[in-house]
């Protein structure tokens, strides 16, 4: 995962530190964080079964630490660090409410394009990454352009498509 992020890091800039997150520390700041977000939202209780954030997105986290990713300059691609995937994902979590899934914003593209991995095991859509363009996954899959099945080949690409 690092050699990845390096190249994403060669081509485009870079905000904020990398911070060393030992213990998965942050991992769980996003599940105290946004579990009770998510039940609030959903007025049920979500189990940590249900809410489970796919591993190979957690070492994506983990590798980046406190950095944040961005391709293109203005209106381009950027890939989030955990705190701001905590304060996207509430901001745009209660927009829409027919589907009650656990989803996370993880990046954003162009002007109004948004990233979300599906963290939510009870869904055939867990681990996939889609593009809302003007649109959040709980407004329902009909506004929603698949991208990936995990994070990985999204990342691979998105280095396919700036490495021109």
């Amino acid at each position: 995962m690092e050699e990845i992020i390096q190249e994403l890091i060669a081509l485009g800039k870079v905000y904020g530190e990398k911070e060393t997150y030992e213990n998965q520390d942050i991992i769980q700041k996003i599940y105290t964080t946004l579990t009770p977000f998510f039940e609030k939202e959903f007025e049920q209780a979500i189990s940590k079964e249900q809410f489970l954030i796919p591993e190979d997105y957690k070492g994506f986290l983990l590798t980046l630490g406190g950095r944040t990713i961005e391709l293109g300059g203005n209106y381009g691609t950027a890939f989030f660090n955990a705190e701001t995937v905590i304060a996207n994902t509430e901001h745009w979590g209660g927009v829409g409410d027919s589907v009650k899934e656990v989803w996370l914003n993880i990046g954003e593209y162009s002007d109004k394009h948004w990233y979300f991995l599906c963290c939510d095991s009870t869904s055939t859509s867990y681990g996939k990454i889609v593009d809302g363009y003007d649109a959040t996954p709980w407004m329902g899959y009909n506004f929603l352009d698949f991208e990936a099945n995990s994070i990985l080949p999204f990342l691979l690409n998105t280095i396919k498509d700036y490495d021109r």
